[in-house]
């Protein structure tokens, strides 16, 4: 499982796709406090939450993209390695999940750094990085299940939907870590990543999603 989670982590950060978007990220958040021009006594505030929003827009890019855009290794690849075919799925969804992990910390350290340059209180910052990666983690989750059962296309646009819905909705909310309690998210993703490995275990040459 190792050497697939290593695989998996080498692949995510080698797409030039991940440095396009994470210098994109890192100058969208720098330049965040020039853009408050009119924050009536709260622009402290919206500094920061807008810091936050686009670290949640970062982490479902990064997992969109790795979805998309990853490059594809067919199963037999892994399939030809000893373990069981869940045990290679998870491998896979841990090394990606550490490589978005990766990306998202250099942003969160970007972040810091501008709210500490604008005199903005960062004592939530922690608890909102946990937040964002425990988020990374199940939205991650479900691109796994469902990348199982559908081609790209359709299981791209599933996440999307899937995100844009738990937004929406007062159940979908109590799920993400920085609307909910974050056990509930845990589970969630859990579930969602046992419920992949049981369908790639059931029929390994499924969908060639890797």
């Amino acid at each position: 499982m190792w050497a697939v989670c290593k695989m998996g982590f080498r692949e995510a950060l080698a797409t030039p796709l991940t440095y396009l978007l994470l210098a994109t990220f890192a100058s969208s958040i720098l330049m965040t406090p020039s853009l408050v021009l009119f924050g009536f006594g709260d622009s402290a505030r919206i500094v920061r939450e807008t810091g936050i929003a686009t670290l949640r827009l970062a982490a479902l890019s990064f997992v969109l993209m790795n979805l998309v855009g990853g490059r594809r290794v067919p199963w037999v690849t892994f399939l030809s390695r000893p373990g069981h075919p869940s045990t290679m799925l998870v491998g896979r969804y841990l090394g990606t999940f550490a490589a978005i992990s990766t990306a998202l910390a250099m942003l969160s350290v970007v972040l810091y750094g501008t709210l500490k340059a604008s005199r903005v209180d960062t004592s939530q910052m922690a608890r909102a990085s946990a937040g964002v990666l425990l988020e990374t983690a199940l939205t991650l989750a479900f691109a796994t299940a469902t990348s199982v059962m559908l081609p790209r296309g359709p299981a791209a646009a599933a996440l999307g939907a899937g995100y844009l819905l738990s937004r929406q909705s007062l159940l979908g909310r109590c799920l993400l870590p920085l609307d909910g309690p974050p056990f509930a998210a845990l589970l969630c993703t859990v579930a969602l990543l046992a419920f992949g490995a049981a369908l790639f275990e059931h029929d390994p040459t499924r969908n060639d999603t890797a």
